[in-house]
């Protein structure tokens, strides 16, 4: 069990570590025999970015002092999502004898998938943050908090 939750009754329990199971399997088995691990899936896509910030700040010229920040923001969550389409319909292939052997809620295994996913986007948050802390963005959003509305 993840949590010891008494307040929770017996049946969300076993089915809340169920998907943690089957989210941990999932990113064990992704990365079971690779030696860049969880680096590669931040480096697929800044690779990405450095190819699309070569090709819209010096060959097309865009001038933007942000481009990056402008760029890693959109292209993580667009990412997160494609990836996360693309692990829920491999699961549910790769899962077809689990499926057959055993009653338990199928859409488990797409939200296992969008689950994996999502910790890789939240190891590519701090990335994000940190160009948002070098552009000065964090100040901004600060100042913008504190502001009534």
């Amino acid at each position: 069990m993840i949590f010891e939750m008494d307040f929770i009754p017996h049946n969300l329990r076993r089915e809340i570590d169920l998907l943690w199971m089957l989210t941990q399997k999932q990113i064990t088995l992704q990365y079971k025999r690779t030696w860049l691990g969880i680096v590669w899936s931040l480096l697929n896509p800044l690779l990405l970015a450095l190819i699309f910030y070569i090709a819209f700040t010096i060959v097309l010229r865009i001038k933007n002092e942000e481009f990056s920040l402008f760029l890693l923001s959109g292209l993580f969550p667009w990412t997160w999502f494609t990836n996360s389409i693309s692990a829920s319909t491999v699961s549910l292939i790769s899962n077809k004898s689990l499926i057959k052997k055993f009653p338990f809620p199928k859409h488990f295994l797409i939200i296992s998938g969008i689950l994996s996913e999502g910790v890789h986007f939240l190891f590519s948050l701090p990335i994000i943050a940190f160009l948002a802390y070098y552009y000065g963005k964090m100040r901004e959003f600060r100042k913008n908090r504190e502001r009534p509305c």
